[in-house]
C-alpha cells in the first residue's frame, strides 16, 4: 500500500531532528508511530476481504485516528496523507458494515470488492410500461436505506432499466423515471440527496433477452449501486 510506505517514511522524517530537544520528542513520536504502524500492518495481513471481519477494520481505523493526534503540530503535509488513509480506513469499515447488515437482512447483492450491486427483483418492482413501485418493495427498500445511512462514507448509484418494447428515447425517459421513483423512496426514509447519483440507460444494459415475456420483465428494473 502506498499509503502505508509514506506512513513509514513520516517515521524517518520525524526522527531527522538534530537538536537534543528535538531528538527527544522525535524518538518518543517515533516509538509511537512505529508501533502504530507494526499494528496496522498486522491487521492489514489479517483482514480477509472476502469476509465480514469489522472488528479488524475498526481496530485499524481507531489506530489511524490515534497516529492523527500524535502527528498534529510536527508535520502538516504528513498529517493530511494519514489523514486520507484514516478516510479509507473508514470506507472499508463501512463498507463491510454494510455487508454484514445485508446478510442479516437477506438482501441479494453481487459483490465485488470496491462494490455492492443489488437488483432490484423484477417480479416486484414494475409492470411493463410503468415505473410506480409496488407495496412488496418498500421493505427491500428500507432495509437498503437503512445500509445507506449507517455507511456515510460510500458513494450510491441508482440506475434504471427497461426492456427493448419501444423507442430508444422513449425508454431512456422511462428508466430515468424509475430511477428517480427509487431514489425518492431512499430520501423519504432520510438518505442525503446529495450523495446519490441518479441515471437512466433505457434498454442498453439488459441482463436477459428481451425475446420472451419472461426476459423483458428481468430487464425492467433498477440497480443500486453502493460503491467504496
Amino acid at each position: 500500500m502506498k499509503k502505508l510506505a509514506f506512513f513509514l517514511a513520516a517515521i524517518s522524517l520525524l526522527t531527522a531532528c538534530t537538536s537534543s530537544k528535538e531528538a527527544v520528542m522525535d524518538e518518543t513520536i517515533s516509538s509511537r508511530l512505529t508501533e502504530l504502524n507494526d499494528r496496522i500492518v498486522a491487521i492489514e495481513k489479517g483482514i480477509d476481504y472476502t469476509n465480514t471481519e469489522t472488528e479488524k477494520i475498526q481496530i485499524a481505523s481507531l489506530a489511524i485516528e490515534e497516529s492523527i493526534v500524535t502527528l498534529k503540530g510536527n508535520d502538516a503535509v504528513i498529517g493530511d496523507e494519514i489523514g486520507e488513509i484514516n478516510s479509507d480506513i473508514k470506507k472499508i469499515r463501512d463498507f463491510y458494515a454494510v455487508k454484514v447488515h445485508f446478510e442479516k437482512a437477506g438482501v441479494v447483492f453481487k459483490s465485488q470488492m470496491n462494490k455492492f450491486t443489488i437488483i432490484m427483483p423484477y417480479d416486484v418492482t414494475f409492470g411493463f410500461n410503468q415505473y410506480e413501485l409496488k407495496t412488496e418493495f418498500n421493505e427491500l427498500l428500507s432495509t437498503v436505506a437503512e445500509a445507506i445511512n449507517m455507511a456515510p462514507e460510500l458513494n450510491v448509484e441508482v440506475i434504471g432499466h427497461t426492456d427493448n418494447v419501444g423507442t430508444a428515447k422513449y425508454n431512456y425517459k422511462l428508466s430515468e423515471k424509475r430511477a428517480e421513483t427509487v431514489a425518492n423512496y431512499l430520501i423519504s426514509n432520510g438518505v442525503d440527496k446529495g450523495r446519490l447519483v441518479v441515471k437512466g440507460v433505457g434498454f442498453d444494459e439488459p441482463i436477459s433477452t428481451n425475446d420472451t415475456e419472461d426476459g423483458r420483465s428481468q430487464n425492467r428494473r433498477v440497480e443500486i449501486n453502493i460503491i467504496n
